[in-house]
């Protein structure tokens, strides 16, 4: 037998098996069995599921199925009997990938030939234009070492610098000292005219139109208002006599009976101590009206008065009401005063100076303004190194106005100061 696949052979077997092959070729598988025992032992495998079918019934061939059957064998040789559209639809997919790659290639060639054509053209200005283009991108992206500067320049640059600088120190030192002696006579000036107006004010006699049904709680407001102004108008003379003296040293006394207020209770934070040693009374005050005068008439009292104190033009009736019950003086002008020459102070560097002045101001700082002065004095005591200060005064902002943003910094600062003091302990 000739060599076949294992299924050719089962194939020519089963026909063997079931007697159908010719005798010219049965008689060539037996002389195959002879020498083969795998074919011989699959034949009787298949002579043994034959013998066992054989009992059972043959059954007919179902015509719509061997119709179906051979209509799908026909379209089959059809199929094969068509063998060559298959190489050529084949060969034609095969040309596509070289037939692309050609015409990429072509038009490739195509476009640079146009633009050296362009090129040539324009000419060589053209060329040039084209080269300096590459060039510039990179030129810019290379930094440039700058030029070395010469030692005898930077020398000379050096010394003249030191020059203006050591000519124009004392110039600078001149003007910021005159600057701050003629804000400080300015600021006395305007502190002495106020203190003036209020002791005019106070001092002055008692109109005809005031009213007679005053009670003698009236009485007492008008004796204390009018020993004030006298007060108030003998300091504004000891002010304007004595000569300029530093910012620290003329509040001094004021943030100590400040500071000794408050850590007794007797009054509010920044109000002068009532413990302190009176002074003994100036001419104004021995000259002020008493309650017995006051039952005097009129002619009496302005005798009494002096002239000079007197007022360019008499108060209406509400302004000499207000002055006998002690409203006249208007102390928000002066804390507004003191405000603004301790920023000027804390501008030119002398916090000491800016502390003392914001003490001298909360004397008659309105409620409203206490907690933003306070809060300042609370920055300028920790600027000083002055912590036991500082903490009095940022304590004294969380107590007058808690929840605030004054209360919020002044807490921040009093943060600043523990930490600080750790390392210390």
């Amino acid at each position: 037998m000739k060599p076949q696949s294992p299924q050719g052979h089962e194939d020519r077997l089963l026909e063997y098996a079931y007697g159908e092959l010719p005798p010219a070729e049965a008689r060539a598988v037996e002389v195959h069995l002879e020498d083969c025992p795998r074919c011989t032992e699959s034949l009787r495998e298949i002579r043994g599921v034959r013998t066992a079918m054989a009992p059972l019934a043959e059954e007919p061939v179902p015509h719509a199925g061997l119709d179906s059957l051979l209509a799908y064998a026909q379209s089959t040789a059809r199929r094969n009997a068509e063998p060559s559209r298959a190489p050529a639809r084949g060969g034609w997919r095969r040309l596509v990938l070289p037939l692309s790659g050609a015409l990429a290639a072509g038009l490739f060639g195509i476009v640079v030939v146009r633009q050296h054509e362009a090129l040539d053209a324009r000419g060589p200005e053209a060329l040039r234009e084209v080269v300096s283009a590459r060039a510039e991108p990179q030129a810019s992206g290379v930094e440039q070492p700058p030029p070395a500067p010469s030692p005898m320049l930077g020398e000379a640059q050096e010394q003249e610098q030191k020059a203006a600088d050591s000519a124009g120190a004392p110039l600078r030192a001149e003007e910021q000292r005159r600057a701050k002696v003629a804000a400080d006579e300015r600021s006395r000036a305007e502190r002495g005219v106020l203190a003036q107006r209020s002791a005019a004010k106070k001092a002055a006699p008692a109109s005809a139109e005031a009213p007679a049904e005053l009670s003698g709680a009236l009485a007492d407001k008008e004796d204390e208002a009018a020993a004030g102004a006298a007060a108030n108008a003998a300091a504004a003379g000891v002010a304007q006599a004595e000569p300029a003296r530093p910012q620290g040293a003329r509040a001094g006394a004021s943030g100590v009976d400040t500071f000794s207020a408050h850590s007794t209770g007797t009054g509010s934070y920044g109000a002068a101590a009532s413990s302190a040693p009176a002074s003994p009374p100036p001419a104004q005050v021995a000259a002020a009206p008493s309650k017995a005068a006051r039952s005097a008439p009129a002619a009496s009292k302005a005798e009494a008065a002096p002239a000079a104190a007197a007022p360019s033009a008499a108060p209406s009736k509400d302004e000499q009401r207000a002055a006998n019950l002690g409203y006249a003086n208007a102390p928000g002008a002066q804390t507004a005063t003191l405000s603004r020459e301790a920023d000027a102070a804390r501008r030119a560097g002398d916090r000491s100076g800016e502390a003392a002045l914001l003490r001298e101001a909360l004397g008659g700082a309105p409620a409203r303004e206490r907690p933003a002065l306070l809060r300042r004095l609370c920055e300028a005591e920790a600027a000083r190194g002055q912590a036991v200060a500082a903490r009095e005064a940022c304590r004294a902002v969380l107590a007058e106005s808690p929840g605030s943003a004054e209360a919020r910094a002044a807490q921040a600062v009093l943060e600043r100061l523990d930490r600080t003091s750790v390392p210390a302990q």
